[in-house]
């Protein structure tokens, strides 16, 4: 009997509880759907980052409230990367500055957030990337008289850090414009170094040089610090500026055929002599290797390649640690018996291409292989350039990295490309430059640069320029009736043709350019 009231019980309260069902009122919540116009934004420093979101909501105006955050750390608020916000309101428009959420120039994530202020539900937009660039960004040009240079800036989209839209802009004298003075002399090179910590991105600078000296000027705004002796200790080098070049964080400086590396901590002034290479006389650039080797440079006197077994601390090798390695064939690197005319990377992985000049006036293509697992593979193949139309009125040499089809060569009046690869003829493999579609391209002007932008690559982790059109532009400068032109080809990395021609002018004569930006 009892089983049976507890049974009904069960059966009565499961009936009411059928028959109550639907008589409860639920509340429908509106949702936020917000919608950015972009994947991905780019800003430079003290210029207004405008992001006009798109909010579709049923919810009352006043019951949102709206922040922009950015995906980073700081050490006021726990030192932990999450999302901090740094702007309020639905639309962004606000100008973008160094702080505590964002230290450097960088890309950053970040994204909008949308808090309904009765029920504390919160809402928030895809993830977007922010580029935050030095507001001189883009690339730097080198260009003059025979007399006097200055440096101009380009912004474009060929030239961007990230690819991204940007509106083109020539600003032809742009360090004379600040500094109210011009760099004395004819240019030679223009280069950005570098910095890992970019919580102090002063350490960065531009360091321009010419004939008659060189100057450098601050990172962030083209301000000149101080002319090519400042950046030394007073009285240890000869004021007769011939490199500037950087490795990886290191930099260093080639004074009158000596090396001087930069003091361990010490970026306003910072070469010291390199008493362990003191012997040598520097005449080409120094590159870091991958392999077997450390580093190698060309010796001008010895008219052949120093090897190092270190590239960094130059101060502190002993002088065995630079010697020089004999080869035999098909040409033996410790002694050319040749000039060097110019020296970069190119052709295959791990080589680096040389452009040599005998005593008779005959050029040749050393290829060198500095990963080579004997001392008898660096010498990796002699290419005889005579084949190649026009070549002894070749002034300027440019080469793609780790392709074989990126070999160019500029006279007064035409650029020619060709092909070098394991040591095979040349003859036949070669053609003025043209478009991919054979259409040919002419130079109005007289050829003043040839270049393959391939700025260092950020890789370990490192702050570095990384370049997204890295090995993808050569550029071409000429000079007609006392003006500069720009050209900036966009190449096929497979055949060395040309995809897509731009041209830039109202310039001086160009004597090089370089990517400006971290």
């Amino acid at each position: 009997m009892k089983k049976y009231f507890i049974y009904l019980y069960i059966f009565l309260v499961c009936t009411s509880c059928y028959k109550d069902k639907g008589n409860y009122a639920y509340q429908h919540l509106d949702e936020v759907t917000i919608t950015l116009p972009a994947e991905s934004f780019s800003v430079g420093l003290g210029e207004t980052l405008n992001i006009p979101a798109i909010v579709d909501s049923k919810i009352a105006s006043d019951d949102l409230s709206y922040s922009w955050e950015v995906y980073t750390r700081a050490s006021s608020m726990g030192n932990t990367y999450q999302y901090h916000p740094f702007a309020e309101g639905a639309v962004l428009n606000q100008s973008i500055n160094l702080s505590e959420l964002m230290p450097s120039p960088a890309t950053y994530t970040i994204r909008l957030h949308a808090k309904q202020q009765s029920t504390g539900r919160d809402f928030y937009s895809a993830l977007a990337s922010l580029s935050v660039t030095s507001t001189y960004s883009g690339l730097m040009v080198l260009h003059g008289d025979d007399s006097e240079s200055d440096i101009a800036l380009i912004k474009d989209r060929d030239f961007l850090i990230k690819d991204g839209s940007i509106q083109t802009q020539v600003i032809p004298n742009l360090y004379s414009s600040i500094n109210k003075e011009k760099i004395a002399g004819k240019g030679k090179s223009i280069i950005q170094s570098y910095t890992y910590f970019l919580n102090n991105i002063d350490r960065a600078t531009v360091v321009a040089l010419t004939d008659k000296g060189a100057v450098w000027s601050k990172y962030a705004d083209f301000t000149k610090g101080g002319d090519w002796n400042s950046m030394f200790n007073p009285g240890i080098n000869a004021g007769k500026p011939e490199l500037y070049f950087t490795d990886d964080q290191v930099v260093y400086a080639v004074d009158n055929g000596k090396i001087f590396p930069r003091q361990n901590h010490t970026y306003s002034i910072f070469p010291i002599p390199s008493s362990s290479a003191g012997s040598f006389t520097v005449g080409s650039r120094y590159f870091k290797i991958s392999g077997r080797a450390q580093g190698f440079f060309y010796d001008r006197t010895l008219r052949g390649f120093v090897v190092t077994s270190n590239h960094t601390g130059f101060s502190s090798l002993s002088t065995s640690s630079f010697s020089q390695i004999a080869t035999s064939s098909p040409f033996n690197i410790a002694n050319m018996q040749a000039d060097l005319l110019h020296l970069d990377r190119g052709g295959i992985s791990n080589r680096f291409m040389a452009v040599m000049q005998e005593a008779n006036g005959t050029k040749y293509l050393a290829e060198l292989n500095w990963a080579a697992s004997t001392n008898a593979g660096i010498a990796a193949a002699k290419y005889d350039m005579s084949v190649l139309p026009d070549i002894n009125n070749a002034k300027f040499y440019a080469f793609g990295d780790n392709t074989a089809a990126m070999c160019y060569y500029g006279t007064g009046s035409k650029v020619y490309r060709f092909t070098a690869l394991g040591g095979e003829s040349l003859n036949g493999k070669f053609n003025e430059l043209r478009m991919q579609n054979g259409s040919p391209i002419n130079i109005d002007g007289e050829i003043t640069m040839v270049k393959v932008l391939k700025p260092l690559l950020n890789n370990a982790g490192s702050f570095r320029v990384e370049y997204y059109n890295r090995n993808k532009i050569l550029l071409v400068g000429s000079y007609k009736n006392n003006i500069g032109t720009l050209y900036s080809f966009t190449v096929s990395e497979t055949t060395g043709d040309v995809i897509q021609a731009k041209q830039f002018t109202g310039l001086g004569k160009i004597h090089d350019a370089d990517i400006k930006g971290l």
